[in-house]
């Protein structure tokens, strides 16, 4: 955007039209662009005040998709993308979303360790990553996994909140997955 006002400013105008998007230059010719800023030098000039006025008021983000229901954000800062979370936390549990992936990626990696900090404390009792990792891939192994494939199938599915502890996705016909804020992080109540 500066680069753009200091063209005008300058009165460069080829260069200006260089850094419209492709999509303009598709369908304004740059003697037609050219053309009309020569005639309006002064509107041109006034354009590139307030870009610059605009760019010091701006606050420009993005997102980046990595997968299904998994995105990263960024920032503009001093003319730079930053990232605004950390994308090596394979594991958050910051939103209801987030802890559904963690859930599933977690599983995926055969990090029991993992899914117990993603189960309400009252569920736990005796249960450890031993435990876990039995009744994954025990006798209820095939129906674990199908109920895994089930939610990574939902990882970009619509999760309504019920209030600032409890949060719902419902899917299929009869399936939901409720989720429990604990002591600030988000946990999976029941993955049904």
């Amino acid at each position: 955007m500066t680069d753009y006002a200091a063209a005008l400013e300058a009165g460069a105008w080829d260069r200006a039209y260089d850094l419209m998007s492709e999509g303009y230059r598709r369908t304004h010719a740059r003697a037609d662009y050219v053309r009309m800023m020569q005639a309006n030098p002064d509107d041109a000039r006034e354009t590139a005040r307030r870009l610059r006025r605009a760019a010091t008021e701006l606050d420009l983000s993005a997102s980046v998709e990595l997968g299904p229901g998994e995105s990263i954000a960024l920032s503009a800062q001093s003319g730079q993308w930053r990232l605004v979370d950390d994308p090596s936390d394979l594991y958050s549990q910051r939103t209801p979303r987030d802890c559904l992936r963690a859930f599933v990626r977690a599983w995926q990696r055969k990090r029991w360790d993992v899914m117990l900090k993603l189960i309400p404390d009252k569920w736990l009792g005796d249960m450890n990553a031993k435990t876990l990792q039995a009744d994954f891939e025990g006798e209820h192994a095939a129906e674990r996994k199908a109920l895994m494939e089930r939610l990574l199938d939902q990882l970009a599915a619509p999760i309504e909140s019920v209030d600032a502890s409890h949060a719902v996705l419902r899917y299929g016909d009869r399936y939901q997955v409720d989720f429990v804020r604990e002591q600030g992080i988000w946990k999976i109540g029941d993955p049904d």
